[in-house]
Formats: structure tokens, C-alpha cells, sequence
């Protein structure tokens, strides 16, 4: 993998191998934690967001927008009887947490209800716009990808290739700025380490799209094994339309490193699963013993991380990528033609002081 491949693979690696998810065991711990705590606390409007995040992750997102309602209603009597507390950041937290809550119910009902009514996924984008404009710049920016997901599944495109979806970020895609580029990477990659994008061929298909049109084919190969792993375990697009479309992975990786980023992503996720049941078997065994990583502060001096396969490194002819670009042509017969004017140039030069050093005489070029 080319050196600016790898640097972004290892500030999200974690992503990549599946070192996120969060077992029911552990929020059902914490959701009886945060209810106790609220029961004695009613007006810290913080416990009702905590409690709502654990019963969303728990798949019971209509219980989760139950305790928003709750956290409304209390804030509405908090600025009755305390005017002068600023609750902009409760507010923005409610609306966009609430609004997530939305998405998630959609997404959680059978293929058939949810496409015949996108009602929620309408509510959802509402709130998430007004949470955008109440503070734009939360999550470094993420909610405007998610907002622009929302969007996308309720669009019926008019795909510029015959049955193809385009994915969120669209046709736009190919011709991002390196900065816009960069940002949607963060803000799709943020989402999926929230944990649910985790099984999303959507967003997976996103980042190949953004990799690749970068350049960043051994990254976007990645992303396309995810979602051929994802296919084979049945999942599929959430796009109401997608049963007639297809997914594109525009290019491959732009090295010979295919083979080898197969055989490592392959491996890497075989011991992640792996490492997964190990960390889950740790944190059964100190839950039963009545201890939480939210409450205890030395729950995981114990625990090892596993030693994972190396990433494969680049070869000589991989810092040579970019090859396939038009403009390496253009440039390498620029080059060309400048190498023959300086030899021819060289070679009239020599003519010439032959010819003013006149017969017998001789020079050394």
C-alpha cells in the first residue's frame, strides 16, 4: 500500500477490521445504570440522552424517541422556571439524537413497510437540519453526511448510468476537492464508528467512491471487500430502489497489491472476530462481578490486545501509482521532447565549434 494509503488506513484501522461494536450485555448494564441515576436526577438533562443512545443500540429506538419526549417536556419546564440557564447545547443534542432515533426505527422495520412509508426517515431529516443549523460545526461537521444520506434514500434519482446507484454523495463524487474529499471521508468513516454503519453497504460503497476518486485504489479495494463480505452475509442496499440497480467500485487498487490486501484483509478480520469474543468473554467474567467500564476506572488493566497481521508494505513499483493518470502521459512525453532538444542541441553545438576550429583541428565535447 502507497505510504499516503497507509497513513489514512492507520488513523481508522479499527474501522476497517470490525473493533467497534458493542455487545448488548454491556448497555443493558449501563441503560439500568443511567435510569437508576435519572430516577434520582430528573432534571440532569443528560441522563435522558444516555439512556435514550443505550436504547437505541439495543434496537428499541421507539422507547428511545419515548425518553426524548421526556427530555423535551423537562427542558420545557427548566426554561419555565430557570430562564436564565442556556440549554442551546441540550437542545442541539436533543434534536439530533432524536432525530437519529427516526432513522433507525425506518431502518429497523421489515424491507416491504419501510419502503412504503418514508415518513420517518422525513422526520428524521428535519430534525437533523435544524440541529445542523443550531450548531453546524458539531462532530467536526459529521451531521451533514448523515443529513445527506437521509436525503439520498429518499431520492428517486435519474441515474447517469443505466441501473447503477450512485450512492449519497452522488456523481458529485468524481469531481471533489481534495479538502471536500477529505472531509466526506471523515464524516462517513465517523458514522461508521458509531456502530450501525458498520453493517452498511451504503456507506461502505461511499468511501470506495471517495477513495477512488482520489486515487486511493488499495483504499478502495478495502472498502469493496466490506462489501462483498457484507453481501455474502445477505445484507443489502437500504435505498428503496435498490433491488433494480447495481453498486459500482469505480477503479482497483492502482498497485499489484491486490492479491495481498485480500489475503490480509481476510486474515485481519478472522482474528478480529476472534479478538472480539475474547474482550467479550473478559467483560462477561467482571460483570458478573459487578463491575462496568463506566464506573471503574482500572475494568481494563487486565485485558491484552492481540497482535494483528501486518498490512502489506509497497513495493518499488507501487510509488509509481500514479502512472494511470492521463496528465503522467502528457508529462513523461513532455519530458521525452525536452531530452531530444538538449541532445540535439548538444550535437549542433559540437557541429559548430568543428566547423569554426576548421580542418586538422579537433575539439573535445
Amino acid at each position: 500500500m502507497p505510504k499516503k494509503e497507509k497513513v489514512k488506513w492507520e488513523r481508522s484501522k479499527s474501522l476497517w477490521v470490525g473493533l467497534i461494536a458493542t455487545r448488548p450485555s454491556i448497555t443493558n448494564t449501563r441503560l439500568t445504570r443511567v435510569l437508576g441515576e435519572l430516577q434520582e436526577k430528573p432534571d440532569n438533562l443528560s441522563l435522558y440522552d444516555d439512556a435514550a443512545v443505550a436504547l437505541d443500540r439495543l434496537h428499541r429506538s421507539s422507547e428511545a424517541i419515548a425518553t426524548m419526549a421526556r427530555k423535551d417536556a423537562k427542558m420545557n419546564e427548566l426554561r419555565e422556571n430557570e430562564p436564565e440557564n442556556d440549554l442551546s447545547e441540550h437542545q442541539y443534542r436533543y434534536l439530533a439524537n432524536l432525530g437519529t432515533f427516526h432513522v433507525h426505527d425506518w431502518i429497523g422495520r421489515e424491507k416491504a413497510i419501510r419502503n412504503a412509508d418514508l415518513s420517518s426517515l422525513k422526520k428524521g431529516e428535519e430534525l437533523i437540519e435544524a440541529a445542523i443549523a443550531l450548531n453546524p460545526d458539531a462532530h467536526f461537521g459529521r451531521e451533514k453526511y448523515q443529513l445527506m444520506a437521509i436525503q439520498w434514500l429518499q431520492k428517486k434519482e435519474d441515474y447517469p448510468d443505466a441501473g447503477v446507484l450512485t450512492g449519497p454523495m452522488g456523481e458529485s463524487v468524481r469531481s471533489l476537492s481534495m479538502e471536500s474529499n477529505q472531509e466526506a471521508q471523515e464524516g462517513f468513516l465517523g458514522m461508521i464508528k458509531l456502530g450501525a454503519a458498520w453493517e452498511s453497504i451504503d456507506f461502505f460503497n461511499t468511501l470506495a467512491e471517495l477513495y477512488s476518486a482520489e486515487r486511493s485504489g488499495s483504499l478502495s479495494h478495502l472498502a469493496g471487500l466490506r462489501m462483498e463480505e457484507l453481501r455474502k452475509q445477505g445484507r443489502t442496499s437500504l435505498h428503496p430502489h435498490a433491488d433494480a440497480l447495481y453498486y459500482r467500485i469505480y477503479g482497483s487498487p492502482e498497485t499489484n497489491l491486490r492479491n495481498d490486501l485480500e489475503e490480509w484483509y481476510h486474515s485481519t478480520r478472522r482474528k478480529a472476530d476472534e479478538r472480539q469474543e475474547s474482550r467479550w468473554a473478559y467483560l462477561r467474567n467482571r460483570l458478573a462481578d459487578g463491575r462496568h467500564p463506566d464506573t471503574d476506572p482500572d475494568f481494563w488493566n487486565d485485558w491484552k490486545e492481540p497482535e494483528f497481521p501486518t498490512l502489506p508494505g509497497a513495493r518499488f513499483k507501487d510509488y509509481f501509482s500514479f502512472a494511470h493518470h492521463p496528465l503522467f502521459y502528457v508529462g513523461l512525453l513532455i519530458s521525452l521532447f525536452i531530452l531530444l532538444w538538449l541532445i540535439s542541441l548538444k550535437r549542433r553545438r559540437r557541429l559548430a565549434r568543428l566547423e569554426t576550429a576548421g580542418p586538422g583541428h579537433s575539439t573535445v565535447s
